[in-house]
C-alpha cells in the first residue's frame, strides 16, 4: 500500500509534518508495530486530505475573475482546482462547473450570462461555455468593436466642441481626442454659412435678418444627452426624434443650438382637447412611441424617462406626426453593462430600477405604461407618494379586469401583459412590440370611442401633480416671513451666486457640491424638474421653499386652509373652474385645454 501525495496549502502542509514526526517519535518510544504505526500514518492522512478538500473548495467557491485577468487565465485556475478536487475524490459535476464559471465572471459580462441562462442552465456544458466566454472576450477586443467605440466617442467630442467651448483652445484636453493643440482662426469652420476663416457670431453680425424660428437651447446642457439626440436623428429614423437644427449661435460664453420647434403641444393635452378617441386611434399614436423606442435601442441609446410629456405634435394638424423630446436622462447603451442608477419618472420606473440592476428593457415597461394609461386614463401602479408608487410598483398587481378593460380587446390586454412583464428577460422587445399583431393596421382594436370616464381619469391624472405642487407652492409663500425658514432663506442666497433671485442648474450642482453633496448629474436634473413649478428653467424662492422646507409643516391643517383660501377667490366655501383657471394661469401652470 502506498501513500498518494497531495497539494497543500502552507499550513496544512506544515502541520502535516509536525504531525508526522510526533506520530514516528511516538511510535518508536511505545514500541509499536510497523501495522500499527501505518494505520496511525494512514488516519493522518485522511484528516489532512480532508483539510486540502476544505481549502480548495472554499477558493473555489469564492474565486472572482479580475478585470486585469484574461478569461484563458482565468479558465487554467478554474481547471486546476477541478483536478486537484477529483483527485481528492470531491469531484465537481458538470452543471456545478457552469455555475462555478458564470459566477466568477466580473459584471461586465452580466449580459451574456443573462443570455446564457435564459435557456435552461442544467443543459449548459462547462466547454461551451467557456469557449462562448473567450469568444466574448476576443470580441471585445475586436478591432471593430473599438471602432464603434471610436465613433461615439468622437460624436461626443464633436458635441462637446458645440457645447461653448473657447474656439482657440490653446493648451485644452482636445489633444486627447487626436485634435491639435492649437487652432488657428482660418482653420475654423463656421456654423451658418460652412464657409472657413471665420465665428458663427462674425457671420451672424453681418446677417441679422436670417434669424430662424424655434426654441434656444443654452448647451449647458449635458454632452452625453446632446451627444445621444442627435445621433438619434440619423437617416430612415429622423422622424421619431425631436431633431437638433443646423443653427447655432455664439457668444462670448456659450454655443447655443437652435431645436426644432413642435408647434402642436404635449401628446396628451391634445387626446385631452379632443374629447375622446378610439383604441383604433391609440393603436395608431402608440405605434409611433413604440417607434421612438424602437429608433433609440436601434442607435444604441437608452432614454431611460420615457412618460407622456417627453412627446410632442409638430404642429396643430389632426395627423401631426409625434416626436421625443428630453434626452438628459439618455446614455449609450454599452453591452454587458448593468446599470445602476435610479433615475425616471415614479409612474413609468421599471421594477429593476429600484432594484438597481437594469438594461435597455426598461423603455419598453415606460411604454406599456403609456399605453395602459391611453386606454385606462390612470397609471397602472399608483400612490399618493412616491414611496407608495415605488411599492406598488415591486408589487406589480396589474389590473386588466375592472371598468373599461371588458371592453378593450384581447390583442390590446396581451400587449400591455407582455411590455409590463415583470422579469426583463421575459419583457417583449421593442421589434416584438411593433410586430404584435394589435400594432397592425386592420388589427382587433375597436372603431368605437373610448368610455368617457378614461378620458375624464386622463385630465384628472394629468392636472393632479400640477395641483398639488401648485398648492403646496402658495403655501409656502404664506410662511415667507416665519422664522423657521430663515435657515432655507440662508441656504438659497448661499446657492444664488449671481443674486438674480433665481437658482439655474449650475448654481444648483454648484451650490449642492460645497454642501457636501456628491449627486449625479442625472439626481440633479430630476431635482430641478421637481422644484421648478412653473416649469421656467429655473427655481426661484418660493419652489425653493416648496422643495426644501419639510412637507409636514408644509401641510399643517392651518396651511391647507390658507392654500384654499387663495383658490376660493370669492370666499363660497368651494372652488370654482374660473378660479382655478385664474389660479394656475397666474403662475404659469397651464392653458385652459389643461384646466378644461
Amino acid at each position: 500500500m502506498t501513500i498518494k501525495w497531495i497539494e497543500m496549502d502552507g499550513n496544512a502542509m506544515a502541520n502535516f509534518h509536525l504531525a508526522l514526526a510526533d506520530e514516528v517519535l511516538s511510535s518508536i518510544e511505545e514500541k509499536k508495530t510497523t501495522k500499527k504505526i501505518w494505520d496511525h500514518l494512514t488516519k493522518l492522512y485522511d484528516a489532512t486530505s480532508l483539510h486540502n478538500k476544505i481549502f480548495l473548495k472554499r477558493k473555489l467557491y469564492t474565486l472572482r475573475m479580475p478585470e486585469s485577468t484574461s478569461v484563458t487565465e482565468h479558465l487554467n485556475t478554474l481547471n486546476t482546482l477541478f483536478s486537484q478536487l477529483t483527485s481528492l475524490s470531491c469531484k465537481i459535476e458538470e452543471q456545478e462547473r457552469v455555475e462555478l464559471l458564470l459566477q466568477s465572471l466580473p459584471d461586465s459580462y452580466d449580459q451574456l450570462i443573462i443570455n446564457l441562462t435564459n435557456s435552461n442552465i442544467t443543459s449548459l456544458v462547462f466547454d461551451d461555455v467557456a469557449a462562448v466566454v473567450l469568444q466574448e472576450e476576443n470580441r471585445r477586443k475586436n478591432k471593430e468593436y473599438r471602432q464603434v467605440n471610436l465613433q461615439q466617442a468622437e460624436a461626443l467630442t464633436t458635441m462637446t466642441m458645440m457645447r461653448g467651448r473657447s474656439t482657440e483652445r490653446g493648451q485644452s484636453n482636445s489633444h486627447k481626442h487626436g485634435r491639435s493643440k492649437s487652432r488657428s482662426k482660418k482653420n475654423l469652420k463656421c456654423y451658418n454659412c460652412g464657409k472657413k476663416g471665420h465665428l458663427k457670431k462674425d457671420c451672424w453680425s453681418l446677417n441679422k435678418n436670417s434669424n430662424p424660428q424655434g426654441n434656444t437651447a443654452n448647451t449647458s446642457d449635458d454632452g452625453d444627452a446632446l451627444c445621444c439626440e442627435a445621433l438619434t436623428t440619423v437617416e430612415g429614423i429622423k422622424y421619431t426624434c425631436k431633431s437638433i437644427s443646423t443653427s447655432a449661435y455664439e457668444d462670448g460664453k456659450n454655443v447655443h443650438l437652435v431645436m426644432e420647434l413642435c408647434w402642436g403641444g404635449e401628446l396628451f393635452d391634445r387626446i385631452i382637447a379632443k374629447g375622446s378617441y378610439s383604441e383604433r386611434q391609440a393603436a395608431s399614436i402608440f405605434r409611433q412611441i413604440v417607434n421612438v423606442v424602437h429608433a433609440c435601442h436601434f442607435m444604441g441609446v437608452m432614454h431611460r424617462d420615457l412618460k407622456p410629456a417627453n412627446f410632442l405634435l409638430v404642429n396643430k394638424d389632426e395627423n401631426s406626426p409625434i416626436k421625443a423630446t428630453d434626452f438628459g436622462l439618455s446614455i449609450f447603451i454599452e453591452e454587458g453593462t448593468m446599470y445602476r442608477e435610479l433615475v425616471g419618472s415614479a409612474y413609468y420606473v421599471a421594477p429593476e430600477v429600484l432594484n438597481r440592476r437594469y438594461g435597455k428593457e426598461i423603455d419598453v415597461w415606460s411604454a406599456g405604461v403609456i399605453l395602459y394609461i391611453l386606454l385606462r386614463g390612470v397609471p397602472p401602479f399608483y400612490g399618493e407618494t412616491d414611496k407608495e408608487i415605488f411599492k406598488a410598483i415591486l408589487e406589480g398587481n396589474l389590473d386588466l379586469k375592472s371598468h373599461p378593460w371588458p371592453s378593450i380587446s384581447e390583442g390590446a390586454k396581451d400587449l400591455i401583459r407582455k411590455m409590463l412583464a415583470r422579469c426583463p428577460k421575459k419583457r417583449i422587445t421593442s421589434t416584438e412590440a411593433l410586430d404584435h399583431p394589435w400594432m397592425k393596421e386592420g388589427s382587433d382594436a375597436s372603431d368605437k370611442p373610448i368610455n368617457t370616464a378614461v378620458l375624464s381619469r386622463l385630465k384628472q391624472f394629468r392636472i393632479m401633480n400640477k395641483l398639488k405642487k401648485l398648492a403646496l407652492k402658495v403655501i409656502a409663500e404664506s410662511l415667507s416671513s416665519e422664522e423657521e425658514i430663515k435657515g432655507l432663506k440662508h441656504m438659497f442666497k448661499n446657492i444664488d451666486t449671481d443674486r438674480s433671485g433665481t437658482i439655474t442648474p449650475d448654481e444648483l450642482r454648484d451650490g449642492l457640491a460645497r454642501l457636501g453633496s456628491k449627486l449625479t448629474e442625472p439626481e440633479i436634473k430630476q431635482l430641478m424638474e421637481a422644484a421648478d413649478v412653473d416649469s421656467s428653467g429655473t427655481i426661484d424662492y418660493i419652489e425653493f421653499i416648496t422643495a426644501t422646507m419639510h412637507r409636514h409643516r408644509l401641510e399643517r391643517e392651518e396651511n391647507i386652509v390658507e392654500a384654499f383660501k387663495f383658490f376660493d377667490k370669492d370666499n363660497s366655501g368651494f372652488i370654482t373652474r374660473d378660479e382655478l383657471s385664474q389660479a394656475m394661469m397666474q403662475y404659469g401652470m397651464g392653458d385652459e385645454a389643461t384646466i378644461d
